[in-house]
């Protein structure tokens, strides 16, 4: 028979979303972070996190199967790493693509507040922002514990719109987001995305030296890529760790594709359908404002919101937006979406 609500458990368990758990009594550390009696967290759909469990009793929803017994040393690993890193101020994680640098960047940041220091999370992957929405980079405090994909995990969450999946696409805009997210000095952990193949490495290498950044943590690299990382940096004061011993949970192309409509799908779902009258607005890129694009609108303010555009009629266009106030600026971006994917979810 399998593990049930009364059973307790001890040690470390993979848990397996989308999953809702909850501790009766007992203790458990989720990612570096020790959570109370009564706690619920949440993971989100395609995560596996790491809960270490101590003569605990908890309730798991949908089922007691998302949870496993975790053979890996992840939680080893990567507190071998923090504790290379534990004065640093602003650590910036390179890796491929599922290298494991968002599960990492939470565990630093849970352990960090565990240890008496709050850091805020950077992510600049455009291509599965799971801090607010894909095309975005985002910055935002943390809800303790941190844990990637929730939601309800981060607060206070400032973007910027790049308008593509890609750094690649778009470098400049890329660039110019990421120089205004960083207002802060310190305490910030920037999770960057998967582009690490020559221009993409070199990108990072010179936004490290742009930053100051303390730390440098580079994931499943090759020799040659050492190299460059090492050479490259101007500041011989950053410390650079690299690690080739994380779990690397690598999707497929298709399974990124569906993670990414799922992140597209949830701000779809935050979304209001408005009608905006394109004389009255400032317009950035109009030879891309077409049915299916994903835009961001400006508010009086000057903040920016997740937007598509649902259709364009001469001058008149339907937008779903999470802006409520009035807008007065709308750019278009580079990428277009089957909107016919998600017509269950346009209200």
């Amino acid at each position: 028979m399998g593990k049930r609500m009364r059973d307790k458990f001890n040690g470390f368990y993979k848990v397996l979303g989308p999953s809702t758990i909850k501790i009766i009594d007992g203790k458990a550390d989720v990612l570096g972070y020790s959570i109370n009696q009564a706690t619920r967290i949440v993971i989100p759909l395609n995560k596996i996190i790491s809960v270490y469990f101590e003569n605990a009793s908890v309730d798991v929803l949908p089922s007691f199967s998302n949870l496993i017994k975790d053979d890996s040393d992840f939680i080893r690993n990567a507190d071998n790493i923090y504790r290379k890193i534990s004065n640093g101020k602003k650590i910036m994680i390179i890796g491929s693509n599922d290298s494991g640098k968002s599960t990492l960047a939470a565990y630093f940041i849970n352990k960090f507040k565990s240890d008496g220091s709050e850091f805020q999370i950077l992510t600049t992957d455009v291509g599965q922002n799971e801090v607010y929405c894909p095309a975005y980079m985002a910055k935002a405090k943390i809800n303790y514990p941190y844990i990637p994909g929730w939601r309800n995990s981060v607060k206070d969450v400032e973007v910027c719109f790049v308008g593509s999946f890609s750094p690649s696409i778009n470098q400049s805009k890329y660039v110019d987001c990421l120089l205004k997210q960083l207002k802060l000095n310190h305490n910030l952990i920037i999770d960057t995305d998967g582009w690490i193949d020559n221009k993409g490495l070199l990108l990072k290498i010179n936004l490290a030296n742009e930053l100051k950044v303390d730390h440098v943590i580079g994931l499943n690299f090759d020799e040659d890529a050492k190299k460059h990382v090492i050479e490259g940096l101007r500041n011989r004061d950053t410390k650079v760790i690299f690690d080739n011993k994380l779990v690397n949970n690598e999707k497929n192309r298709a399974q990124r594709l569906d993670n990414r409509n799922r992140l597209i799908s949830s701000c779809i779902l935050e979304s209001k359908k408005r009608l905006i009258d394109l004389n009255k607005v400032e317009i950035i890129n109009d030879e891309y404002l077409k049915d299916g694009v994903i835009a961001s609108v400006y508010s009086i303010d000057n903040k920016q919101y997740f937007t598509v555009i649902q259709k364009v009629e001469d001058s008149i266009a339907v937008i779903l937006t999470h802006c409520e106030g009035e807008i007065k600026r709308i750019e278009a971006g580079f990428i277009k979406i089957d909107l016919k994917k998600f017509n269950n979810l346009i209200k």
